[in-house]
């Protein structure tokens, strides 16, 4: 199976999962006309800070982090892929000419690995969505300049997934959510379980059931950070 026939054949299972995480948020949310590129803007200067940008001072980039927020940003992404096909009277689920043109447009621009190319192209991603829009062919332009291939992302974004489900449902929007876990924010130790589930394949198996694993693990962390969080209050 070719990359491009692989991403068609994935991305309505990333599209399902998505749309359950914006009906957490919003029951309505594909008519509130939200501002994907806007939070995408946001996302990818995070993503420069997290990799370093200042000339005054030595930084190392924290690649985990910058993957992390494209993640994000492919889920504000895959968001507004949605909500275009609302609009244009097809089903959210998406068609076969929206995956078709992902798939392609992954196929056309994923050049190759180069750190020194990544500031200037979060730059120019920026002015993109400062125009109102999430440019696809550029969003896979940043992947390719860290590395960050079709199937790394995929299990990055369920992982990412997992962890918005969990806080959704531990508090997230009434700020009763522990992010810090053991000194550390949440995101780390979702990388520590990233990292064990990349040794199972997980690009062979149902994004579902990725999903889920990850999720019951975390929330396995959670359930004994929650006790001793009640413990020391």
């Amino acid at each position: 199976m070719t990359m491009y026939e692989q991403i068609k054949q994935q991305l309505p299972e990333l599209l399902v999962i998505q749309n359950k995480l914006n009906l957490e948020v919003h029951e309505s949310w594909v008519t509130q006309n939200f501002p994907w590129y806007r939070a995408a803007l946001i996302e990818a200067t995070q993503a420069m800070g997290h990799f370093g940008w200042k000339w005054w001072k030595r930084e190392t980039p924290d690649l985990d982090q910058v993957k992390f927020e494209l993640v994000d940003i492919f889920c504000f992404l895959l968001s507004d892929v949605m909500q275009t096909c609302w609009r244009k009277g097809v089903p959210v689920s998406g068609d076969s000419a929206h995956f078709e043109y992902v798939a392609g447009s992954y196929s056309r621009n994923l050049q190759s690995y180069d750190l020194d190319k990544f500031k200037p192209a979060v730059e120019s991603f920026i002015r993109s969505c400062a125009g109102g829009s999430i440019p696809l062919h550029q969003f896979w332009g940043l992947c390719a300049c860290i590395g960050l291939d079709w199937d790394e992302l995929r299990l990055l974004y369920l992982g990412k997934q997992a962890l918005n489900h969990l806080r959704q449902e531990n508090g997230y929007q009434d700020g009763t959510y522990i992010k810090i876990w053991d000194g550390r924010e949440d995101n780390c130790h979702l990388m520590d379980l990233i990292d064990v589930t990349k040794f199972f394949k997980a690009h062979t198996v149902p994004a579902e059931e990725v999903a889920g694993h990850i999720k019951a693990q975390l929330q396995s962390i959670y359930d004994v950070i929650e006790v001793e969080h009640g413990q020391a209050a």
